[in-house]
């Protein structure tokens, strides 16, 4: 969840920053912040198996160093 959270609101900012800086002084508001909730409410759905993988990597690491077994 961490990962998943932390690349959607990643995107999430970037999307909104990117709009506002091409747009500017006019920015589409409606249009740029529709465009900036899908990106929240898909990319978590579309990352999800990358993302919980990647975590138990880094859970599957981190345990074995401190079992000993490192």
């Amino acid at each position: 969840m961490t990962f998943n959270l932390a690349i959607t609101l990643g995107l999430f900012f970037a999307a909104l920053i990117a709009g506002m800086v091409l747009f500017w002084p006019d920015v589409p508001w409606v249009p740029l912040w529709i465009g900036t909730i899908l990106i929240a409410a898909l990319v978590p759905i579309v990352i999800h198996p990358w993302s919980r993988t990647l975590w138990v990597a880094v859970e599957r690491h981190v345990r074995s160093m401190s079992d000993g077994a490192y």
